[in-house]
């Protein structure tokens, strides 16, 4: 009797469960599961488990499931999978343009230079780095 119930723990859980917990785990988790074998691909690649994922994370990738490229009647086999969705919209958002941060200057780079001229003869020449002028209590140097 206990060989019959070792062998029965032995035994992989209905493929539902799998489904059930599945719903529960993050994309990355998902996407390293479907990886264990092929019935694992298939059950971890289903439209119930990614459609919650694409539609909260991108809602607007989430309407091109139905985008049918023969533009024929709506077959299942025209769908977009809402995993790829997820996947595009993943490989975007990674690749997505950000704007160039704001230049930062220090005084330390900047050098001041003044000359003073009188009739087109330069009276005087000042050079000075950023680092040795002083400041008053408001800012002004």
């Amino acid at each position: 009797m206990s060989i019959v119930s070792l062998s029965s723990q032995k035994q992989p859980p209905p493929w539902q469960v799998v489904v059930l917990v599945a719903t529960h785990l993050d994309p990355k988790t998902l996407a390293i599961s479907s990886c264990v074998c092929k019935s694992w691909l298939i059950s971890m690649s289903l439209d119930q488990i990614w459609q919650p994922l694409c539609c909260s994370h991108y809602p607007s990738l989430s309407t091109l499931h139905n985008f049918n490229n023969n533009n024929n009647n709506n077959n299942d086999d025209s769908n977009i999978p809402y995993r790829r969705l997820f996947a595009l919209g993943q490989r975007a958002s990674n690749h997505r343009w950000k704007p160039p941060s704001k230049p930062c200057i220090s005084l330390k780079n900047v050098i001041f230079a003044l000359n003073i001229y009188k009739n087109s003869t330069c009276v005087v020449s000042l050079v000075k780095h950023g680092n040795q002028l002083s400041f008053d209590k408001k800012g002004v140097f």
